[in-house]
């Protein structure tokens, strides 16, 4: 067999370079700054005319920048699938929220495209609400992949206001305290396990078969001179 078929393929580190960084800083921050000031001029600054409510000048600039970031937003996906993902998905570190936070951005990324060509304006106002919805939590969720010890604080905190829902509602035994986790059945020993016991109890047989054999050999001896004298 060739040396070069025998050789196991390197796994790529999932880690992003400083470059890469900043690139999907600036993309991140532009598309969630610009929605999000679109939402503040849309639904809270909107002016007053001379035949009724008008939408600020300002409205149209910050949706034409928002979808500017958001085509970036599309190609930092397609970046961190193939850089980030592929290279981390097998390593199971942070796979539930990096999963959360994918789907989070394939969701803005066809939201937005149904907000572009969906004619029906019932459709379009609750999909506009999803899309939104979705763009200001996806901060959040980065959040939590990003930083482990942000996240540790939200579950306990998320724990504690739960055993404080099941002391108030009358389930016991309540969580003691935040960051206890629920009670669980002790598992049963998997076959690995059995066969672990198993072997240390042939160990400890042999071990002591081994001692048993040493106290009897000098025995054996010491009745040599013994019997010899007797004949």
């Amino acid at each position: 067999m060739p040396e070069h078929s025998r050789r196991r393929p390197k796994h790529r580190s999932p880690r992003l370079g400083p470059g890469t960084k900043v690139v999907i800083a600036v993309v991140g921050i532009g598309v969630v700054l610009t929605g999000g000031l679109w939402l503040l001029f849309h639904h809270f600054l909107v002016e007053q005319g001379e035949f009724g409510p008008k939408p600020n000048p300002l409205e149209p600039w910050w949706l034409t920048l928002h979808g500017a970031f958001a085509f970036a937003a599309v190609w930092v996906l397609g970046l961190l699938w193939g850089v980030h993902v592929r290279a981390a998905w097998p390593l199971s570190r942070r796979r539930f929220s990096g999963g959360i936070l994918a789907a989070v951005m394939v969701w803005l990324s066809v939201s937005g495209y149904l907000l572009y060509y969906v004619g029906d304006d019932r459709i379009r106002s609750i999909v506009s609400i999803l899309h939104w919805g979705g763009g200001l939590a996806c901060p959040v969720f980065y959040l939590l992949h990003r930083y482990r010890a942000f996240a540790s604080l939200l579950k306990q905190r998320s724990i504690g206001a739960l055993s404080e829902i099941r002391s108030a509602l009358g389930f016991h035994p309540p969580l003691s305290s935040p960051g206890v986790a629920f009670d669980r059945k002790p598992r049963s020993a998997g076959p690995s396990c059995r066969r672990l016991e198993i072997g240390c109890e042939i160990g400890r047989e042999h071990r002591e078969d081994a001692r048993d054999r040493a106290v009897v050999k000098p025995r054996a001896r010491s009745d040599g001179p013994a019997q010899s004298a007797r004949r």
